[in-house]
Order: structure tokens, then C-alpha cells, then sequence
């Protein structure tokens, strides 16, 4: 609007979240937006009630269980009640499937669960999960990307010289492969 506050309409035109905010992010999940308002990031349904204001500078992600928020340039996780799930001590966190997170801790890249045990070390130059193929690549030096299953198990490694566009082929057969039903091999 002309005070340069923000809200959100439908595409039929419809108010979702009046124009009262300073910013709005691009997170949300279960009806809820992640919103600015006086230099402070809260967390609001779209009745424009205010479910969590406090415990976080900034919100990165959502899912319908879980909010990834950073305090003091560490990421952390809370529920949608705002009762801290993981402490925020990590460098970088995303959430992948389930109950796990990737996370990133002095440097490297690892596996937790929601409440915090490691379920993959910390070995990781970069570790992302592939949701498309439901698994994680992960690297441990220069191009040298290791599949690693939902068991958190290195399934493919030694991989070296493939283009990325290589990778997610060979990832797709692998996946044929391991899935294959006993009864069709």
C-alpha cells in the first residue's frame, strides 16, 4: 500500500492477511505466515492471530510440525506451539523427511533427528536430501558424491567426474535396483 506495509490477497481477490505487515516471508505452512510487524518476526494463522512472537530473530523454514528459526546466527528448531525442539547450535539446518534434519556443525554437514541424536556423522563437505529421489547426496571432497539412503546408509559411493546430470540418472537406476520387489527379480 502506499505506507509500504504488506498483506496478502487471493487470486480471487479475496484478503488472506490484511496489509498491516512491514514484510512477509515466503514460508508457510498449515495456514500460517511467517510476517514483520514493528522489527519484529512473528508468526500468524491466516485469521491474523498471532501463534508464536518469541524465541527466534528470523524463520527460515516450516512443515506442519516443525519451524526452523535462527537466534544469534545459529539454527534451531521449535514446534508450532514455540516450545524449542533442537537448540539453535547449528550453522546451517534444513529439514529433509519425517523426524530428520540435514544440519551443518563446525564446517560439516550431518543428520539429526528431532531431538538432536546424530543419525549421520558430521563427515560432510555438502549433504542435501534429494526429495525428487528420496535419498541424500552428500560430498566429501571435491566431486566425489556419496547416495546415502533413508536409513542413513552410504549405498553409492566413489563417484568421481560425473556431471550432476549424470548423478540423478545413476540415482534413478540405483533406485530400481534396491527397490525392486523379490517376486520380479
Amino acid at each position: 500500500n502506499e505506507e509500504g506495509k504488506q498483506g496478502i490477497a487471493l487470486s480471487d481477490k479475496t484478503v488472506s492477511l490484511e496489509c498491516k505487515y512491514d514484510e512477509i516471508k515466503n514460508v508457510t505452512a498449515n495456514n500460517a505466515y511467517v510476517v514483520k510487524q514493528n522489527g519484529k518476526w512473528q508468526i500468524i494463522d491466516k485469521d491474523n492471530s498471532i501463534n508464536i512472537e518469541t524465541g527466534f530473530e528470523d524463520v527460515t523454514e516450516m512443515s506442519n510440525k516443525y519451524i526452523i528459526v535462527k537466534n544469534k546466527n545459529k539454527y534451531g528448531v521449535i514446534d508450532t506451539k514455540g516450545a524449542e525442539v533442537i537448540k539453535s547450535e547449528y550453522d546451517a539446518l534444513s529439514y529433509s523427511f519425517g523426524e530428520y534434519f540435514v544440519a551443518k556443525k563446525d564446517n560439516k554437514y550431518g543428520i539429526i533427528n528431532s531431538t538432536g541424536e546424530t543419525k549421520l556423522d558430521f563427515t560432510y563437505d555438502s549433504l542435501k536430501y534429494r526429495k525428487d529421489a528420496d535419498l541424500f547426496v552428500g560430498e566429501v571432497g571435491e566431486n566425489e558424491p556419496k547416495i546415502i539412503d533413508k536409513e542413513f546408509t552410504e549405498r553409492l559411493t566413489g563417484i568421481k567426474d560425473f556431471e550432476r546430470t549424470h548423478l540423478v540418472w545413476l540415482v534413478l537406476f540405483w533406485k530400481l535396483k534396491i527397490y525392486r520387489r523379490p517376486e520380479c527379480e
